[in-house]
């Protein structure tokens, strides 16, 4: 039924209405999406200009990787550090999505950028790349990485078991060292609690270093590396 003096009837009305907010939302997604994209230009920048594609750590958990992305952030780099979404990307094989993923930052640490075997692939994928291979005292790390795995709830280690993780724990340094030899500018081994350690990396990086040491991230009574 119509309205007097010829106004819309019911049902035009809520179209109308539909219509506008329609329009509404569809200037908020596009204002978002510019923005989307203006953040992503942004942060695709940075270690391009030094000559560099990307900065990989390539060492273990608990032998520092957490001071490492402390220092990359430090030193104004888009940093990626440890992501459950990509970790199951990687465990999905969905390695391209990953590779899409890494071209929004500037360095990486933490799982999946140090399995040896995606290390290669990202070695190919970004020629122009330098990788930094944490080193601790394997007696040290295993130490650390016992009380990183009691704090998630495990079981303290047996000493079969110690000996068989530190044992791995070499062959798998041994097996990125052999990979990057005979490519020194690419590659750089370093121990976070050595006195010059972030100053080398600095001249590794072809950057101006700020202190001689690293800025530790996590401290213990005898420094807890991460």
């Amino acid at each position: 039924m119509h309205r007097d003096g010829g106004n819309l009837t019911p049902g035009k009305a809520i179209i109308g209405w539909m219509l506008k907010r329609w329009s509404l939302w569809l200037k908020t997604i596009l204002s978002r999406n510019r923005n989307y994209l203006k953040t992503i230009a942004e942060r695709y920048s940075g270690v391009r200009k030094n000559g560099v594609d990307k900065v990989f750590c390539v060492g273990y958990r608990r032998t520092g990787t957490s001071s490492f992305s402390e220092a990359m952030k430090i030193l104004g780099y888009k940093h990626c550090t440890w992501d459950p979404i990509v970790w199951d990307w990687y465990k999905r094989g969905k390695f391209r999505t990953i590779l899409r993923h890494a071209k929004y930052f500037d360095s990486f640490d933490d799982l999946p950028w140090s399995v040896i075997d995606f290390v290669k692939m990202i070695d190919k994928t970004f020629p122009n790349s330098k990788f930094v291979l944490m080193e601790r005292d394997p007696d040290e790390w295993i130490g650390s990485f016992e009380k990183f795995k009691i704090r998630l709830g495990k079981s303290c280690f047996t000493e079969e078991y110690k000996k068989l993780r530190i044992e791995k724990f070499i062959e798998r340094n041994s097996l990125i060292k052999t990979y990057f030899c005979n490519r020194p500018n690419d590659f750089l081994e370093i121990n976070v609690a050595g006195d010059d350690s972030f100053e080398r990396l600095c001249q590794f990086l072809g950057l101006e270093s700020m202190q001689a040491k690293f800025p530790h991230y996590n401290k213990s009574s005898s420094f807890e590396q991460s």
